[in-house]
């Protein structure tokens, strides 16, 4: 389990942990010689990747909800280090911003881990065309041709329909985004470990588009408290905070980078 706060997305906290172990039937086996039946037994399933879920929780909560798990889970949970990043720099570079820091060690004794640089993509964007919420939607409903639901977003500078996006054109674009900051970051000449693409990438922005979609064929898609797929709890949106999942996919590269075990 790891807790991560990002001064760039200030209205939410994130968690991330993995989901509990799998269990599958071992291989049957008598119980002793002679026995006239199998035994069922169970195996916990050692998967090289466990899945992780990922939730936001509002930076009031953020600190209680640490201190109880480092107090009331002591013999299940324990705090096994803190990084942190402080006085950070940020560089606007035509249509990247780079952010970089010295990660620093905490706890349990403080040092120096190395440096953190974070790229991110600036230009045109189909995931920014996608409407944060329902009421983004009915904001946006009328705009372009024929009053057809069409989403004129500036910022963006890609005008969209939601029937005109398939999921498959946000991994298309992550895949694309990646081959550019990888291309930025060549031509810095600096050798470094990257965390780009991990698992689970798109997930938010791909609910984001299903809700957006629903609520283009008339559903009511402002509350899901479902998991929906692996890595990603879809919560309700509240009233301080228009975009709770802003900066998941951010900060589960950032949690991967600053595992403990790295």
């Amino acid at each position: 389990m790891q807790f991560l706060s990002l001064t760039h997305y200030p209205t939410h906290g994130f968690i991330y942990t993995s989901e509990p172990e799998k269990l599958a039937p071992a291989p049957n086996q008598n119980q002793n010689q002679g026995a006239p039946g199998p035994v069922n037994a169970i195996a916990p399933d050692h998967s090289p990747s466990p899945s992780m879920v990922m939730t936001t929780i509002p930076p009031s909560s953020y600190g209680t909800l640490f201190q109880h798990f480092t107090y009331a889970c002591q013999p299940i949970w324990s705090h096994r280090l803190t990084l942190a990043v402080p006085n950070g720099i940020v560089y606007e570079v035509g249509d990247f911003r780079v952010r970089l820091g010295d990660v620093r060690q905490t706890f349990p004794t403080a040092r120096v881990r190395g440096t953190v640089v974070e790229i991110e993509w600036r230009g045109p964007s189909v995931v920014e065309a996608i409407p944060v919420d329902r009421e983004d939607v009915s904001f946006s409903a009328g705009v372009g041709a024929g009053g057809d639901g069409d989403v004129d977003v500036e910022a963006a500078g890609i005008d969209l329909a939601s029937a005109a996006i398939e999921e498959s054109d946000i991994d298309a674009e992550y895949a694309a985004t990646a081959s550019l900051i990888r291309e930025f970051w060549g031509r810095l000449g600096v050798e470094a470990r990257e965390a780009i693409l991990i698992p689970n990438v798109g997930t938010e922005v791909k609910d984001r588009l299903r809700r957006w979609q629903k609520a283009g064929s008339g559903v009511d898609a402002r509350v899901d408290t479902s998991v929906d797929g692996p890595g990603s709890v879809v919560g309700e949106r509240s009233d301080e905070d228009p975009d709770p999942w802003s900066g998941a996919d951010v900060a589960r590269q950032f949690m991967e980078v600053l595992r403990f075990n790295r």
